[in-house]
């Protein structure tokens, strides 16, 4: 068993724990900043670091897949990307909080019905002019 909206909940509050701390929250996108034209070395950072944080959050998706409360097309790169962005996004440059209201909006990014994101396998249509 277990609770999905929870795991969730708490897989946002790891990601905006670490950008609670100014000097965390200003490091972390420097040192990527200074990192990539390094591409060894960037390697090397998010195979230490961001791929073992990101392992824990889409095991948590992947969880919540299983149990059926989650929809089994759901796009758990997307979802972790959309996170993991919004969160330094409003933490760097608008200065938002990083609160309880937010962790829960982007939790529901994933889990509403009718789902807010995109799945997989969706097509792409290409917009047209009338």
């Amino acid at each position: 068993m277990g609770d999905t909206h929870a795991e969730l909940r708490r897989a946002v509050g790891m990601t905006m724990d670490n950008y609670a701390n100014e000097d965390m929250a200003a490091s972390l996108p420097a040192l990527a900043g200074g990192l990539l034209p390094h591409p060894e070395l960037m390697t090397r950072f998010r195979e230490a670091f961001l791929y073992r944080k990101r392992e824990n959050i889409a095991a948590a998706l992947r969880r919540g897949i299983q149990r059926g409360d989650l929809p089994h097309d759901l796009h758990i790169d997307l979802v972790q990307d959309i996170w993991a962005g919004a969160i330094p996004y409003r933490r760097l440059m608008t200065g938002s909080p990083l609160n309880t209201d937010l962790a829960e909006h982007l939790v529901q990014l994933a889990t509403r019905t009718p789902p807010l994101l995109p799945r997989r396998k969706a097509e792409v249509r290409p917009i047209t002019e009338p």
